[in-house]
């Protein structure tokens, strides 16, 4: 039997000149578990990118890249990581598998979304966003408990998600560039009652209750997101507030997306901070949710055959 290719043979990614970059033809760093890969004229990377899985920082900045490959998510050890002046429009959401990431530069690209996965990377301390195409960041955000820095110059985002000025570590936010808007009072939306598909599934990820679902049905149930207010789930259905804030003598607007009409205006906020019970943080998590319907089935199979 014939071997197999050897691991320098590798095909990393191809040049603007549809030259083949291979694992040899990388500048590597052992020592220092560090992957150079910047100014190479690269268009593509392949999924051989996930062999670098114990490599700590990886530099790919300064090329013409237009996708990332979802491989990205196994390189488990890294820390740093360096996507900036690319041709990126969006980003995989396995990125967000990167538990040990605590810096990314994502700076100079065509990114028109951010995964709402992003908040899953709870050792993020930095991350650099300027010059993109991003309209707004997600609301998952919340979950980088360890941001210190965020930078969103020159993109074209109007508001901010309230739960970005709640990261406990943060200290600097870049606006520059950015249209912030004159005016809040758009976000005063009319209360759309959710649908009794919602009320169940509320219900039941408040009270994580587990019970035989169809695929569809636990995907649902998987997919909310947390009140701004309360910290209670809500999914389609959902209220807009919103609110000045001065940081560093900058006015910043930010939107409020609540599970119902907890408030209206500031005053109302205030009273309802103190009167509206909260659910704790930790009280129910998308992590703790499994499915059972597969479960379920697999019981009902093995009753019947007795």
């Amino acid at each position: 039997m014939g071997q197999g290719p050897s691991k320098e043979d590798y095909l990393i990614g191809y040049t603007k000149d549809e030259e083949q970059v291979t694992w040899k033809d990388i500048e590597l760093d052992k020592q220092q578990q560090i992957v150079h890969l910047s100014k190479r004229n690269l268009y593509s990377i392949t999924p051989h990118i996930g062999l670098f899985t114990m490599m700590k920082r990886i530099d790919l900045s300064h090329n013409s890249i237009r996708c990332i490959p979802e491989a990205i998510g196994h390189l488990q050890h890294l820390e740093y990581l360096n996507l900036s002046h690319n041709h990126l429009m969006e980003i995989p959401d396995t990125l967000s598998q990167l538990s040990r990431l605590k810096e990314l530069d994502l700076s100079y690209n065509k990114l028109q979304r951010i995964t709402r996965f992003i908040g899953d990377l709870d050792r993020l301390q930095s991350i650099n966003l300027e010059h993109n195409q991003l309209t707004e960041l997600p609301f998952t955000i919340e979950g980088l408990l360890s941001l210190t820095t965020l930078d969103v110059s020159y993109n074209p985002i109007i508001i901010l998600p309230a739960p970005l000025i709640q990261l406990p570590y943060l200290r600097r936010i870049q606006l520059d560039g950015c249209p912030l808007t004159g005016s809040v009072d758009f976000l005063n939306t009319p209360y759309n009652p959710p649908s009794l598909v919602e009320i169940c599934a509320r219900l039941m990820t408040t009270a994580q209750i587990e019970c035989p679902l169809t695929e569809t049905l636990d995907q649902y149930v998987s997919s909310y997101e947390i009140c701004n207010h309360c910290r209670g789930p809500y999914f389609e259905s959902f209220v807009s507030r919103g609110r000045w804030i001065k940081r560093n003598d900058v006015w910043i607007p930010l939107e409020y997306r609540l599970c119902s009409a907890h408030w209206l205006d500031e005053s109302d906020r205030v009273i309802a901070t103190f009167a509206t019970a909260v659910y704790p943080r930790a009280s129910f998590c998308k992590k703790q949710h499994r499915s059972v319907f597969k479960v379920w089935m697999k019981h009902t199979a093995s009753s019947k055959s007795r």
